[in-house]
This record gives structure tokens, C-alpha cells and sequence, in this order.
């Protein structure tokens, strides 16, 4: 059983797949990026080389993303999912342990001193920090 992805993300799973979906949330989740307009991109297709979704997914999975969900283009907002969300804190942490407190460390990733704590347990069981 695969977990649903958010909006905008399980529309680009229906048009590419769900490693062009996890691609683009991982690589893009938590900003606006580029879509172009589909009868561009297909015209033009070296005008858009260094496009964040061509150059994310490909520029096959990039038309089939585009003629399905952006018809006229334009910024879309990718959500951030859980996981990548949940990675990148445990990344933070395990960058910056030591360097910031517990309350500085949650601020800075807008979760609980208790979530930090936890995670500085897991990494220390794992054998990750000290």
C-alpha cells in the first residue's frame, strides 16, 4: 500500500508516476516553480533545458506534467510532504547537533523541543551523534 500523495503532487503521479511525483516534491517541495505552457515546451523544447521540472524529471515525464495539469503554464506551489519534511529536520539535526540548543534547533525548524529531543534519540541510538 503506497501512502496518498498532496494535491498538486498526486496530479503530477497521474500524468508521469510516482517517481516523477516524490521527484519533484523532493527536489522542490516548499516552493513555486515554473510550469511551462505545454505548446511551448513542445515547440521550443531547448528553450527550456534548464527548466526546474525539465531538468527534475526529464523532458518527456516534463510534457505529460504539463499538458495535464498547467494547460496555460505558470508558478505552481509544491507542498512539502512528511517524509521530506520529517528527512530534512533529522538532517538538521544531525548537521547542527551540538552547534544550537534545543530551543534555538526547534524555532529554526518550526517544530516542539520535544520533537528535537526525540530526534537527537533516534540518531543517538542509531549511533549517528553522540
Amino acid at each position: 500500500m503506497t501512502v496518498p500523495l498532496p494535491g498538486v503532487i498526486a496530479d503530477i503521479e497521474r500524468a508521469a508516476g510516482r517517481e516523477a511525483a516524490l521527484a519533484v516534491m523532493a527536489a522542490h517541495g516548499g516552493s513555486k516553480i515554473y510550469f511551462p505552457v505545454p505548446q511551448k515546451l513542445e515547440r521550443f523544447p531547448q528553450r527550456f533545458l534548464q527548466n526546474h521540472l525539465v531538468r527534475c524529471v526529464g523532458y518527456e515525464a516534463a510534457l505529460r506534467i504539463v499538458k495535464e495539469i498547467t494547460p496555460i503554464g505558470g508558478e505552481i506551489s509544491i507542498p512539502i510532504g512528511a517524509a521530506v519534511r520529517r528527512a530534512r529536520q533529522r538532517q538538521w539535526v544531525l548537521d547542527y547537533d551540538g552547534k544550537f540548543s534545543v530551543a534555538v534547533t526547534a524555532r529554526r525548524l518550526g517544530v516542539t523541543t520535544r520533537h528535537v529531543e526525540r530526534t537527537r534519540q533516534k540518531l543517538r541510538s542509531e549511533g549517528l551523534i553522540k
